[in-house]
C-alpha cells in the first residue's frame, strides 16, 4: 500500500522550520506588502502561500518547486471545501 503524502502546509512549515526562516518577516507586513495589490485581482494569501512565497524570494526554492508546491496546495485548499 502506498504511504500518503504529507500535506504541503506541513512540508512547508518544517522546511521553513529547518531553514530558520524569519516566519514573522515571511507572514508579515513586508512579505505580503507587494501582494496586496493582488489581493483586488485574487484570493488572499494564506499563511503557507505567504511562506512558499518568501521561500522563493530568498532563493530556498526553485521557481518550478514554487509553483508545484502552490498548485499542490491549492488543489488540496479546493479538495478541503
Amino acid at each position: 500500500m502506498k504511504k500518503p503524502r504529507p500535506s504541503v502546509a506541513d512540508l512547508v512549515a518544517r522546511f521553513a522550520r529547518l531553514t530558520k526562516l524569519d516566519m514573522e518577516k515571511a507572514i508579515g507586513a513586508d512579505a505580503v506588502g507587494m501582494l496586496v495589490r493582488l489581493k483586488e485581482e485574487t484570493s488572499a494569501l494564506d499563511e503557507t502561500e505567504c511562506v512558499i512565497v518568501e521561500l522563493k524570494r530568498d532563493g530556498r526554492i526553485s521557481a518550478r518547486r514554487m509553483a508545484e508546491l502552490l498548485r499542490r496546495h491549492q488543489k488540496e485548499c479546493l479538495r478541503r471545501r
